[in-house]
């Protein structure tokens, strides 16, 4: 049977039809990558152009890479001119796209590009030593251990009196007139005025360790901000508000511990601020080989009236002064402090200027070479000899120095009446040097710790 004569028409066109649609799709394909006019490549290179729109940041001093910062989608990219590193703020290099229009003609266009030139890094202070030591009555330059002030694009910075930009400045707190700790702290500022500073402890020793008794080069260092503090009643305490630096022999970092092993630092008591007193603390140190170190500190919670009113005493008499000197600067308890003014209120009754024959004199008497030793003492550390403050500090000397023993008992008594009564004893009979006041001075101490 034959076939209808449409469907012969119909197979007989197919073959057109397909061939017409390949080539069609050809062509489209090929207009697809044929480069658009030159309207439309500058439309492509403005639309390229815009990924760069918020611009780029650079680093004060440092040239930046443009070319490579440009990484257009569309054309090819040229620095036609770039920034200078050197000033900061907002600045606009210039740059160029170029492509090539259908009909072979190059098209560039022209574009800025905003750059922010920003100083991010602050001056370099190195130093020799986190950590100094040096003797009682030493020269010290704390320009010694500055190894370098620079900024990294600024390079070295000028020394100055007063900070300004591209200087640094040097203030010490270090005394080298009588042992204690004190600190150094270096400031720079670049010529942008991006700052920095850095710190470092200095301790002030009675002695070398040359001159020692014994070697304590593997002993570790304990930098105090100060022997004593104040805290205002309530408030929080703090390592930071005692302590400069803990450190190792070979001056790396001890870390705290709530208990001394090898490598720490502890405190002996936790300081309570909760009401006015004066309280006495002991920081603990151990170095990584197991050798020991320790420094007493004195912790004055709320004002000197508050202190003398919930102790009991006035800060206006003698006495009041000289209980807050002994329980606060010396960080003695209440019964070694009553033990030593019983016996100073049977020598003098607190009057430092209490003379007998001008053979003794003082607080406690001090008689012969003693007693020109507190002279010479006095007028060399700034006292007058027969001022109260001038005469405790120069027995707070004795005490720590040729009396340590002494002290090392009082500090171990307990904080009772018979502890004052020892106190009272001990310092009558080795201080004082009279034995036969012992048993009156221990009574008299704790009589007093009771009041």
């Amino acid at each position: 049977m034959s076939e209808p004569a449409g469907n012969n028409q119909t197979k007989k066109w197919m073959p057109w039809c397909i061939c017409l649609l390949a080539c069609a799709a050809a062509g489209m394909r090929i207009a697809q990558t044929l480069p658009p006019g030159r309207e439309g490549v500058k439309a492509k290179l403005a639309q390229s152009a815009a990924a760069f729109h918020d611009g780029f940041v650079s680093e004060y001093g440092v040239e930046p890479d443009i070319a490579s910062a440009l990484n257009p989608e569309y054309g090819k990219a040229e620095v036609v001119s770039g920034i200078d590193p050197f000033v900061p703020g907002m600045q606009f290099a210039e740059y160029t796209l170029s492509a090539y229009a259908v009909d072979g003609s190059l098209v560039t266009e022209s574009f800025p590009l905003k750059y922010t030139v920003a100083d991010t890094q602050a001056p370099q202070i190195l130093l020799k030593n986190e950590y100094e030591t040096i003797t009682v009555g030493t020269e010290y330059d704390p320009f010694e251990n500055i190894v370098s002030v620079s900024d990294p694009a600024d390079g070295e910075l000028i020394k100055a009196d007063a900070l300004d930009y591209g200087t640094y400045k040097v203030t010490s707190e270090v005394n080298t007139s009588r042992p204690g700790a004190g600190i150094v702290t270096v400031q720079a500022k670049d010529i942008n005025g991006l700052a920095s500073s850095v710190s470092w402890p200095v301790t002030v020793e009675r002695v070398s360790l040359a001159e020692g008794s014994t070697d304590e080069s593997g002993v570790p260092k304990i930098a105090l901000k100060d022997s004593k503090i104040r805290l205002e009643t309530g408030s929080a305490f703090s390592a930071e508000d005692v302590l400069l630096a803990v450190t190792d022999a070979d001056g790396s970092a001890l870390k705290y511990s709530d208990e001394l092993k090898e490598g720490t630092y502890t405190f002996s008591t936790q300081i309570d601020t909760s009401s006015p007193a004066i309280r006495a603390m002991q920081v603990s140190a151990m170095s990584a080989s197991g050798d020991t170190a320790y420094a007493n500190v004195t912790v004055f919670v709320g004002s000197d009236e508050e202190i003398a009113e919930a102790s009991g005493v006035s800060a206006d008499t003698n006495y009041g002064r000289t209980y807050l000197f002994l329980t606060g600067e010396m960080g003695l308890n209440r019964a070694a402090a009553c033990g030593i003014m019983a016996n100073i209120s049977r020598e003098s009754g607190f009057r430092p200027e209490a003379d007998n024959a001008g053979l003794y004199h003082g607080l406690c008497q001090w008689g012969e070479g003693r007693l020109s030793r507190l002279y010479d003492w006095c007028y060399a550390n700034g006292f007058e000899p027969d001022s109260l403050e001038g005469q405790l500090n120069y027995m707070r000397m004795e005490l720590e120095g040729s009396y340590a023993g002494v002290l090392a008992q009082l500090r171990a008594v307990e904080n009772t009446a018979d502890g004052a009564y020892q106190a009272g004893a001990v310092f009558g009979i080795q201080y004082e040097g009279a034995a036969w006041v012992a048993e009156s001075a221990g009574a008299s101490a704790a009589a007093m710790f009771a009041q």
